[in-house]
C-alpha cells in the first residue's frame, strides 16, 4: 500500500508486516519508482504512471520493464541520469526492488557579445 506524506509529499510504502500482515518482502506485487527532477525539466515513464513535476512515484508490477524518459523543455538540455540510473543515455530497468532516480537538466550558457 502506498501513502503520501504530507509534509514532503514523499511517497513510502506501507509495509502489511506493521499492522500483523504477512512480510511484504517475502512476495511483492509491486515496486515504487521516485523520481527527482534537478532542473527545468520533465520525467515521464512507460508505461505510465510518472509525470514530474507533479506525479513523481508510481508502483509499477514486479518483473515490469520501466523506461524512464527526460523531456526537455524549451531551450533546455538533459544532462544525466543519477542514482537509480547512470550516464547520459536511456534509463530502463526491471521493476525487482524500489529505485530512485534523478534526471539533471540545465540551460545552454548565452555567452554575451561586446
Amino acid at each position: 500500500m502506498l501513502a503520501r506524506l504530507p509534509a514532503s509529499g514523499a511517497w513510502i510504502v506501507l509495509a502489511a508486516a506493521a499492522c500483523g500482515g504477512a512480510d511484504p518482502s517475502a512476495e511483492r506485487g509491486a515496486y515504487l519508482v521516485s523520481v527527482s527532477v534537478n532542473g527545468p525539466g520533465r520525467l515521464l515513464s512507460l508505461p505510465p504512471g510518472i509525470d514530474c513535476p507533479g506525479t513523481c512515484a508510481a508502483a509499477f508490477a514486479s518483473g515490469s520493464w520501466v523506461t524512464l524518459a527526460a523531456a526537455s523543455v524549451d531551450d533546455v538540455s538533459f544532462v544525466e541520469w543519477s542514482r537509480g540510473c547512470s550516464g547520459a543515455s536511456g534509463c530502463g530497468f526491471t521493476a525487482s526492488n524500489d529505485v530512485e532516480v534523478t534526471a539533471r537538466f540545465e540551460r545552454p550558457e548565452v555567452v554575451q557579445k561586446k
